[in-house]
This record gives C-alpha cells, structure tokens and sequence, in this order.
C-alpha cells in the first residue's frame, strides 16, 4: 500500500518521492526486512505507475506531467502575506515541539506499538513540507499546505502536554479563534 500511494503523490509532483523516506526507514527494521514486504513494495510501485502511465497517455497524449522547477536562489527578503508569517512560526513552533518532545517519551504517553514510526513519518514529512516551501516546490496557491497535518499533530502534542483540561480548552479556542480572524482579515471582511 505504501508503494501504491507513494507512486501515486510521486506520479502528481516528482518531488514527493522524498515520501519514500519513512517506507525506506521501515524496512531497514529486521521485523519488517522480508522478502515478502520487498516485493509486494516494489510490484505496487511498477504496477501503480504502469497504470499512471497508461491513464495519463490515454487522457493528455502524454506520458509525463510538466515538472515543477525547483528555485534555484533562496531569499528570505520580500513581501510575505499576515499568512505566511503565522505559518512560518507555526510550523517553526512544530518544529520546536518535535525536536524536544522525544518519540519514547511520546510513546510512553501514548502506550501504544509502534507509535515512534508515527512520530518519524510525521517529522519527516515536517521537514519535507518545509523544504518544499522554501525551494517553491508545492502545487496550487496553498504554499504551507503540506505542512498542515504534521503541524497540527506536533501542537497537539505540545498542548497536549499541559495538565489542565481548561488551560488546553482555551488554547484550543484561542487558536481557532485567531486562525478565523486570520483568514476574515485577509479577504477584507474584518479588520482590525
């Protein structure tokens, strides 16, 4: 399944192959290092993008889609939207949460199994949203769209770590709060 949905986002945009990583880090686990696993990993990824392939020539004439260009000079100066400066600390406070709540003590709170690949998948796709943001490699106007759900998984892990429900309660509405306004002020229904 893991080669299917990774050939598939890979067929979409080149660039998430880098979701390979977390697949490629579980087989070098000897539980899961199988001849068994290999194959049924590598016939999803030749089965799957046969079958892109085909559906993509069928539709377009073509086998390919228009690779997105990877930006070559990186500048932090210019002009940045209200959104792009919250996302930025966001992600940065995320990022922060997952390089100081270790996976152990994550999988000590949790008590379940296997939850640190859980921890490894989303921090890595952490980091991938981040790189795909700064080299201008996502699709479509949503720049910190991939970064959505490991952000959202690492602040609930840090507001998860507070001890009172009514502390974690307001936060909760706070943020919500905040990232509604955001979004009015920014399609000029509010302002402030």
């Amino acid at each position: 399944m893991l080669g299917f949905l990774g050939t598939i986002i890979s067929y979409i945009n080149i660039y998430y192959a880098l979701f390979f990583i977390p697949t490629i880090l579980i087989f070098s686990e000897t539980s899961y290092r199988n001849t068994k696993n290999l194959i049924a990993f590598f016939v999803a990824i030749i089965f799957s993008l046969q079958l892109l392939l085909l559906l993509s020539f069928i539709a377009t004439g073509t086998f390919f889609y228009e690779l997105a260009g990877l930006k070559t000079k990186i500048s932090v100066s210019g002009v940045y939207s209200s959104d792009d400066l919250v996302w930025t600390v966001t992600v940065f406070i995320a990022f922060l949460t997952a390089t100081f709540f270790r996976p152990s003590e994550y999988k000590i709170k949790a008590q379940k199994n296997n939850t640190h690949r859980v921890f490894q998948f989303m921090l890595i796709w952490l980091l991938i949203s981040i790189f795909f943001r700064y080299f201008n490699l996502y699709d479509g106007t949503g720049k910190w769209l991939e970064s959505l759900v490991p952000t959202a998984f690492f602040i609930g892990i840090a507001i998860d770590v507070i001890k009172s429900s009514q502390i974690k309660n307001l936060i909760i509405t706070v943020l919500i709060f905040a990232a509604t306004s955001l979004k009015l002020f920014n399609y000029g229904l509010i302002s402030f």
